[in-house]
């Protein structure tokens, strides 16, 4: 081959290895950078909704504490004897919840107050009044520790409008509701009693010092604006969750939250109304009556709670399963750019090879003769000009002795 040919060949050679790379290398970047960019944001996603899921587990376990709390708090009141069974349960459970998840959740701090304060209000005297303030702080605590599992399990910043407001409902609304109902009926005893909180709570007013008109007329005030703040507080925030669960409705894809949130809500609204009219007119109040209607208004809660949980639950876990299947493509479309690549590589490295092979020694096969016939099986190789048939060499001139030529038989060689 010519010099020339074969620069033009090394050249047509280093341009199509150099096209390959461009290719694999086109090819690889984008898919590495995708699955990369997919792969964090799938992680972030992911342990956000398991965060989740973990918020509403935890949620579960205070709905239970929430209803014994405020049952025994109505006993108290009341002036029964009160079961520790339900509440020493309910606390049990929570302890289990926050031992497996507290950490994550970062609500040790606030499950030990609360139930520092909830031994505390178990030995409370059997005063009326005492126990009231001792478990409005309590209840506070619980509140307290609702948002504390609402915001750092993520629930109460989700970008999807169908959690943000069913965790809205079930995370905050309920629970107030459930808690300013349960001190207006407390209230409403109270007052049918005539003890308002910081009275004398039915103990002998003789052995207590004389109160100053100043205190009798800061305790009237406190009795008469204590229930209306409570009923407000009711029907602001029952009128708040429903247009969070309607919103919810509106919002989501499942199929059963309709049907079964919205007529657990009536059930709610209908025992926050009964207790708002009861509470309003404390005098005619029948103490008899109250712990029903607080009954009622306990178990429409727990089973809106536990629906509004289960409904989170399933949104979040199929949002799981998609972002699982997100992460999947992901990795599909880096293998496919990774297979791509090798192969684009192996093509080149064999095309090179190739070439060697066939150009290593400078020599280009013998297509034919000029007259399109292929030589025979005794024609002379391609190869030294100067070889000669039978594989001698012409090394100066004619060798006479070697040519076998006419004249020479009788004759004299010419000089």
């Amino acid at each position: 081959m010519s010099p020339v040919g074969s620069s033009q060949g090394r050249r047509r050679e280093t341009l199509r290895r150099v096209t390959l790379a461009s290719l694999a290398i086109a090819l690889l970047i984008p898919g590495w950078f995708l699955f990369t960019q997919t792969s964090t944001a799938t992680k972030d996603a992911v342990s956000l909704r398991e965060r989740q899921q973990q918020g509403v587990e935890y949620l579960g376990s205070l709905g239970q504490l929430l209803n014994a709390l405020t049952e025994n708090q109505a006993g108290v009141v009341v002036g029964r004897p009160v079961g520790q069974e339900g509440l020493d349960l309910a606390v049990v459970n929570v302890t289990k919840t926050d031992q497996r998840l507290g950490a994550a959740l970062g609500t040790r701090q606030r499950w030990q107050d609360l139930s520092a304060k909830i031994d505390e209000v178990r030995r409370t005297d059997g005063n009326p009044q005492t126990a009231y303030l001792a478990y409005t702080e309590a209840t506070d605590l619980l509140l307290a520790l609702y948002r504390t599992v609402r915001d750092n399990s993520g629930l109460s910043t989700d970008r999807e409008r169908d959690i943000y407001q069913l965790q809205q409902a079930v995370g905050y609304h309920l629970p107030v509701v459930v808690v300013h109902a349960a001190r207006l009926l407390d209230l409403a005893t109270l007052a049918a009693r005539r003890q308002p909180p910081g009275g004398s709570g039915g103990r002998d007013p003789r052995r207590q010092p004389a109160a100053t008109p100043a205190q009798v007329q800061a305790a009237l005030v406190q009795a008469a604006a204590a229930p209306v703040a409570a009923a407000q507080m009711v029907d602001s925030t029952v009128d708040e969750m429903t247009d969070a669960l309607k919103e919810a409705v509106d919002a989501t894809s499942s199929r059963t939250l309709s049907g079964n949130l919205l007529s657990l809500l009536d059930r709610v609204r209908r025992a926050a109304d009964t207790i708002v009219l009861t509470a309003a007119n404390p005098g005619a109040a029948d103490p008899t009556q109250l712990p029903t209607v607080r009954t009622e208004l306990q178990n429409a809660a727990g089973d809106l709670s536990a629906a509004a949980l289960r409904e989170i639950d399933g949104v979040v876990d199929q949002r799981l399963d998609d972002l699982r299947g997100r992460s999947y493509l992901s990795l599909g479309a880096l293998v496919t750019a990774v297979t791509l690549t090798l192969a684009l590589a192996l093509l080149s490295m064999r095309g090179g090879s190739s070439e060697g092979r066939g150009g290593a020694a400078g020599v280009v096969p013998d297509a034919g003769r000029s007259d399109g016939t292929l030589p025979g099986p005794n024609a002379p190789a391609a190869g030294r000009a100067d070889e000669l048939p039978g594989g001698r060499v012409a090394t100066g001139g004619p060798d006479r002795r070697s040519l076998d030529l006419p004249w020479r038989e009788g004759s004299h060689a010419v000089r």
